[in-house]
């Protein structure tokens, strides 16, 4: 065990309803209300949290338990419900590790496949590899009534696309947003330095950059980022150099960072794997975990305001299934079933009539992709004492009607419509008739900023006398799960399951992927992990040992595939 061992296990809760008295009020992760970001310790229970940030929350009451969660979903609450009994947490793996050995758990073979072949992340809204653990939509609040050991839920109405942006209401609610993002980060410039700002040549960062650019600070006392390699600059770079260059800071500036190193290579795959495994495929093995917080913004989740995926269900549902078959053949139609169940359910929740809706597919991508890519990113950054902040995650955002890059444009020509002067990357383009249609809103309902105190510093820089711990041991966790996954002994037992050929595409993948190369490598742990869980439960609960393997003995015959 590693020294980050206790720390690990805080962030994580298990509720189950047959030991209810001992819980307690805590917050996991952090929210923001009114422009203030709360914690655990300076949160209490008369505080009222709207759904902003990155968390979940336990509100403990005389005889019931409340459990709310950001509606972003980003841990993702998870219940494991048998007969009468249900068991609660943020982290599946927590979760189905606690369950081995106390009820029973069996595999869905069809969301364990469908993992594997996945573009970012986890594709289904509910359901996860054990068939006995569903995730709770986003706006579900879970009711515990302690003395019946018995629970309900309490469905936020959430009003996703619902308003015109060309509106007295619309036009409001933007400046809301505006002036909220105003107010966080002025009042983290004022608390500390240690702020950093993502910045590409794409729509998203620039948007979030609008807002910073009207707070009213020295953007030279914090660190804007953008990715620079000396033998190769990028397009990515040069462009937002020129935008540096344009409003006078600069790029790349130094950030004092606290840091407390970690040492335990299972502590830093621990780290990533309670957060992730099964429900993203990204992987970042943390190094160090900094002693004060680190702010961090960019344009995070920006897709999900643009016709980022216009395609009908079925269209989405046909790519997906064609990338799964091109995988491995035994993975097709495991992904055809899971996305046929996931658009089903969201089309009877949200009460849409039409199964051929383009917005079933944007449901989809904010219950599965939101939640799974961005949410567990957000987590993974809060756990080594990263805040990353979101704006274009808010929720303000998504009440709007989705048309097209017409809101981009009109945040660009209200706040800042300079940066229309300077070209995006990937010769992307905001067209002249969308930007003329936000000069029009925009003269229709005028903007004036309101006047901001200059903040040319934090009033207290906590790391002025920084002393990072030396690095006595650096571990190398990439290696060690690469190691394994070479070793015969794993690729024996992978290739049990799963056509030998999957095994070789993984390969394949580490060595020629640019970017995540272990991507394949991890996912391949959580389904065996998975299996080998479901196997010791069967070993210790089960009269027939061998039930856990009859889906898998019905899911292919080796030699068909390719």
């Amino acid at each position: 065990m590693g020294k980050f061992s206790n720390y690990i296990d805080s962030q994580f809760f298990i509720i189950d309803s047959n030991d209810l008295n001992n819980i307690h009020s805590e917050l996991f992760g952090f929210s923001l209300v009114d422009g203030k970001i709360f914690y655990n310790h300076n949160l209490n229970d008369d505080i009222k949290l709207d759904g902003e940030g990155t968390y979940i929350r336990i509100l403990r009451k005389k005889n019931s338990v409340e459990i709310s969660q950001d509606l972003n979903g980003c841990y993702g609450i998870f219940m494991y419900t048998y007969e009468d009994n249900f068991v609660i947490s943020n982290s599946f793996l927590k979760l189905t590790e606690y369950l081995v050995d106390k009820y029973p758990i069996s595999i869905n073979t069809d969301v364990l496949l469908s993992y594997l072949p996945a573009n970012l992340c986890a594709i289904q809204y509910k359901e996860t590899m054990i068939n006995e653990i569903e995730i709770i939509p986003r706006n579900y609040i879970i009711n515990i009534d302690i003395p019946t050991k018995t629970l309900d839920f309490k469905i936020l109405p959430l009003d996703d696309s619902t308003i015109s942006i060309d509106s007295i209401e619309g036009i409001k609610l933007l400046d809301e947003w505006f002036y909220k993002w105003v107010s966080i980060f002025r009042s983290i410039a004022l608390e500390t330095n240690n702020f950093e700002v993502d910045l590409s040549g794409g729509f998203d960062s620039r948007v979030v950059l609008t807002v910073l650019l009207n707070s009213q600070i020295n953007l030279n006392k914090i660190r804007v980022y953008s990715k620079f390699n000396p033998e190769n600059p990028s397009e990515d770079y040069e462009i937002a150099s020129t935008i540096a260059n344009k409003f006078n800071f600069k790029l790349n500036g130094p950030i004092n960072k606290k840091l407390v190193w970690v040492d335990n290579i299972e502590d830093s795959i621990n780290l990533a794997y309670y957060i992730r495994l099964c429900n993203h495929k990204h992987f970042g093995f943390a190094r160090a975990i900094s002693q004060y917080p680190v702010y961090v913004t960019g344009g995070y989740c920006g897709e999900r305001l643009k016709d980022y995926y216009l395609l009908t269900p079925q269209e989405y549902t046909k790519m997906c299934v064609e990338r799964a078959e091109r995988f491995s053949k035994e993975f097709k139609d495991p992904t055809q079933r899971v996305l046929d169940k996931s658009f089903s359910r969201l089309q009877k929740e949200w009460n849409i009539e039409d199964k051929n809706s383009k917005y079933l597919t944007q449901l989809l991508l904010k219950e599965a992709e939101n939640r799974n890519h961005f949410g567990k990113m957000s987590v993974g950054f809060y756990l080594t004492n990263q805040i990353r902040l979101s704006p274009l995650c808010d929720q303000k955002l998504y009440k709007f009607k989705n048309e097209g890059d017409l809101l981009f444009a009109l945040i660009f020509t209200r706040y800042c419509p300079e940066l229309l002067d300077i070209k995006f990357d990937k010769k992307k383009f905001i067209k002249e008739h969308v930007k003329n249609k936000a000069k029009e809103i925009n003269e229709k309902y005028p903007f004036e900023l309101k006047k901001f105190d200059y903040i040319d510093g934090a009033n207290e820089d906590l790391n002025k006398d920084y002393i990072t711990e030396k690095q006595t041991k650096v571990i190398a966790p990439e290696k060690f799960v690469e190691d394994v996954f070479r070793s015969e002994s794993f690729k024996n037992t992978f290739n049990t399951y799963f056509s030998p050929n999957v095994y070789q595409k993984i390969i394949e993948d580490v060595e020629n992927a640019g970017y995540q190369p272990l991507s394949l490598v991890n996912c391949s742990f959580a389904m065996l992990k998975m299996i080998n869980l479901a196997r010791i439960n069967n070993e210790i609960l089960s009269n027939n040992p061998m039930k856990w393997l009859d889906n898998f003995l019905e899911i292919k015959n080796f030699s068909s595939n390719s």
